[in-house]
C-alpha cells in the first residue's frame, strides 16, 4: 500500500487539528468564557449597588428627624394639599382663576380637567382660553412661574387677534391658550408618611 505524500499527511494532520480546536472551542471553552463574563458583570453590578447602598445609608445615617419634618413642611408649600381630593381640585381651580384675574388678561375658558395619579401625588390639570394685551399675558406667565403651590405650563399657545395694522396707537389684543397642571397630596398621607420617616 503506496502510503500518502508528507505535505498530505501534513495538511490532514493540521485540519483534525483546526477541527479538535473548534470543537474544543465550543464544547468547553466557549460555555468557560461565556460564564466567567457573567460572573464578573454580576460582580460589577452587585459592587455598584454595594456603593449605592454605602452611600444612602450614611446620607440615613446624618439625616435628623427635624431635616425630615423641615422637608415635609417645603414639599407641602408646593402643592395643593387640603383634606379631602374634591377640596384639592376646588383649591387648584380658584388659585387658577384668582392668577389670571389678577393679571388683567380676560378670561374667555376655563375646563377642568380630570385628575390623575402620579405616584402618591394627584395631577390637577386645567384648560384656559383667554385674552389679553401683551404686558398682561407676561404678568401671566411671570404669575404662573412664582406662583406657589407649584403650577407646571404642559402646553402653550399664542396667537395674535385681529389686524395687527389697524389702528398703530393701541397694540393688538393676543389670544393664549394654556394648559395648567398642579400637583395636590392627602394630607393625612404626606403627615404620616413624614413622622414614618423621622422615626
Amino acid at each position: 500500500m503506496n502510503e500518502l505524500p508528507i505535505f498530505v499527511r501534513q495538511g490532514l494532520a493540521i485540519g483534525l487539528l483546526a477541527v479538535a480546536l473548534l470543537f474544543g472551542w465550543s464544547l468547553v471553552l466557549h460555555p468557560l468564557y461565556l460564564a466567567t463574563k457573567q460572573s464578573v458583570e454580576e460582580l460589577d453590578d452587585a459592587r455598584f449597588e454595594l456603593q449605592r447602598l454605602a452611600i444612602l445609608a450614611e446620607d440615613a445615617a446624618t439625616t435628623t428627624p427635624d431635616a425630615i419634618l423641615s422637608e415635609l413642611d417645603a414639599l407641602q408649600t408646593q402643592l395643593f394639599a387640603m383634606r379631602t381630593a374634591s377640596d384639592t381640585d376646588a383649591h387648584f381651580i380658584t388659585a387658577v382663576d384668582q392668577l389670571i384675574r389678577s393679571s388683567g388678561v380676560r378670561l374667555l375658558q376655563l375646563k377642568a380637567g380630570v385628575p390623575s395619579r402620579a405616584g402618591i401625588l394627584t395631577r390637577y390639570t386645567v384648560d384656559i382660553n383667554s385674552a389679553g394685551h401683551e404686558s398682561d399675558i407676561a404678568r401671566l406667565l411671570s404669575g404662573i412661574e412664582q406662583n406657589r403651590p407649584l403650577l407646571v405650563i404642559d402646553h402653550a399657545a399664542l396667537l395674535s387677534q385681529g389686524n395687527p395694522f389697524a389702528d398703530f396707537d393701541t397694540a393688538p389684543e393676543l389670544s393664549v391658550q394654556l394648559r395648567l397642571s398642579g400637583f395636590g397630596a392627602d394630607i393625612n398621607i404626606t403627615e404620616s408618611q413624614g413622622r414614618h420617616n423621622a422615626r
